[in-house]
């Protein structure tokens, strides 16, 4: 018995413009009998991971449903070390920000003093937000380009001409929701621009996966905010739209949600710290920026930036407008190694599947 995972969704012609980068996790899907079938290019680490071209990791579970139909059960989630969680004892984040340091602070140049808005106000606002876009949520499939670039002994040039470390990918992504009550809320996959299993072989010039930008918020879901600390800095436009702007730093020992990293055979637990800019009109998140909690020279990861713009959109196929990413950028140093990815999305579309069984 042969199933055929299949789409209805249009792919648009593809555009020239340059842009993204990333890579790849995947592994054939096959039936009960075992024979392989055709299955979408997998993605499903929590909030954002990061896996190195030396590891090509391989999955074989479609999204939210057993064989029999029954939904999946939450995915378990991962644990930080005892010596990773002493990594971030006692280390200075931007909840100890001094005025000097935020002043200096380049995300921070426009910025105008906290008003009067109380932070426990913000927060509950912008959690219920994101409640009500979880609950609004539904398949979504959009046209994503990915553009890597790496250097070796030095970070990279901003904005060059492209040059034999960079490489450029188009894919269909699609995101599938997941069951309440799951961590990693939304599910990500990739296929070829026709919807059909990426040839891992084509992938082989990509040096980093990155990926599940679209629940990068998670950490003001109400659920979660009890994992971090928060801190409103003031206001700043952002897109000519005045936001917010609250500090949070995930707290050692008591957040459950992590980014995880992963290169060869060992993988990490990360804990992070950034800024959000919330649209001071409909409380949504316009920008978020994340970076270390704390460097981890125990792996040889020194940084790691990531920056997630959102804008409101309409999916084709939906009454609802959701709030996603359009742009994204993620920066790593690893060793002695830079690397920077940049996503950008477009042409979201509400996303159909059915399965074809054949004998």
């Amino acid at each position: 018995m042969d199933r055929r995972f299949k789409d209805d969704w249009d792919v648009p012609s593809l555009c020239t413009e340059l842009v993204i980068s990333f890579r790849t996790r995947q592994r054939e899907c096959r039936s009960q009998a075992g024979e392989p079938s055709a299955a979408l290019l997998r993605f499903g680490l929590l909030v954002i991971s990061f896996v190195f071209a030396m590891m090509v990791a391989l999955d074989n579970t479609l999204p939210a449903q057993r064989a029999d139909g029954s939904p999946q059960p939450a995915e378990p989630r991962p644990r930080a070390s005892r010596e990773e969680l002493e990594t971030y004892r006692h280390t200075h984040t931007l909840m100890d920000w001094t005025a000097r340091e935020v002043k200096d602070a380049p995300e921070l140049a426009k910025l105008r003093p906290a008003g009067t808005q109380a932070l426990p106000l913000i927060l509950k606002q912008v959690g219920e937000r994101a409640a009500e876009m979880i609950a609004e949520f539904r398949n979504i499939a959009c046209d994503e380009r990915v553009y890597s670039e790496w250097e070796a002994g030095s970070p990279i040039l901003t904005w060059r001409e492209m040059g034999p470390n960079e490489v450029a990918h188009h894919f269909l992504y699609i995101i599938i929701p997941r069951p309440a009550g799951d961590p990693l809320m939304f599910k990500e996959y990739r296929t070829n621009p026709k919807g059909q299993p990426i040839d891992l072989a084509s992938l082989a010039d990509l040096r980093l996966i990155t990926t599940n930008f679209t629940g990068s918020w998670a950490y003001f879901n109400p659920s979660n905010q009890p994992e971090s600390r928060f801190r409103y800095f003031g206001d700043e436009p952002i897109r000519k739209q005045l936001c917010y702007v609250v500090g949070f730093a995930q707290r050692p020992g008591v957040a459950r949600n992590f980014t995880t990293f992963e290169a060869g055979d060992h993988s990490a637990v990360i804990l992070v710290q950034g800024l959000a800019w919330i649209d001071e009109k409909s409380f949504h998140i316009q920008k978020l920026e994340t970076w270390l909690l704390a460097p981890r020279a125990d792996i040889g990861l020194a940084s790691q930036n990531t920056t997630v713009n959102y804008s409101p959109v309409l999916p084709a196929g939906m009454k609802n407008v959701l709030w996603l990413p359009q742009e994204v950028t993620v920066e790593v140093h690893y060793h002695n190694i830079y690397i920077r990815n940049t996503h950008r999305y477009s042409g979201f579309k509400l996303f159909r599947s059915h399965v074809l069984i054949t004998p």
